[in-house]
């Protein structure tokens, strides 16, 4: 199932993905990138019957940061359907030390953890050498405005809430890492052709 769907329309996309559908394509869209993406979901699945959702170039790496064992587990390993290499820290010290050893695609960080203050550890990151491109999805209990707020200012790409499906946080890791994948994708030089086969 492909959705069409305004970027705006936020909740009625997570509520879709998480009922199932595969993925969603935002309008105004580009009709062949519909077609290749509705080719790339019609391939085989894995034999779990998930979709290839991820490029085969490359795995992705997400780091979740979370004090909850509990959902540190279950965050990886529903990230793990969509074929992401995934770590865990239990921490910001130590998640800031996995990241100094090892670079990441997307981070999933408890903003509201005890002992971290999540907006000021998102700034540290952002200042961290090649992390300022990182994907973060900000996680919450709850809706809480001032947060939110100061979030933003550093840079939080999403938000979503911990006592939603954890299919919902799935949905939107993926559609973080495509969106980067996307913009990988626009900003990569031309292929050099050889001397004069160069077409105007």
């Amino acid at each position: 199932v492909l959705m069409l769907s305004t970027e705006a329309a936020v909740l009625q996309r997570l509520k879709g993905l998480s009922h199932g559908a595969n993925d969603y394509v935002g309008k105004p869209y580009d009709s062949a990138y519909v077609v290749r993406r509705a080719h790339e979901l019609t391939q085989v699945p894995e034999a779990d019957g998930t979709p290839r959702l991820v490029s085969a170039g490359r795995r992705r790496r997400v780091l979740v940061v979370d004090g909850r064992i509990d959902f540190r587990h279950r965050a990886a390993d529903a990230l793990r359907k969509d074929g992401h290499d995934v770590i865990i820290a239990e921490s910001g010290d130590d998640a800031m030390r996995l990241l100094e050893a090892q670079p990441v695609d997307c981070i999933l960080l408890d903003l509201e953890m005890p002992g971290l203050e999540g907006p000021d550890w998102v700034r540290v990151v952002r200042g961290l050498p090649g992390t300022s491109q990182v994907a973060v999805v900000g996680l919450t209990a709850g809706f809480d405005s001032k947060l939110i707020s100061e979030a933003l200012a550093v840079k939080v790409d999403a938000f979503c809430s911990k006592t939603e499906d954890i299919e919902v946080l799935r949905a939107q890791v993926r559609t973080e890492l495509r969106r980067r994948a996307e913009a990988e994708q626009h900003a990569a030089p031309l292929p050099r052709t050889p001397s004069g086969l160069n077409h105007p």
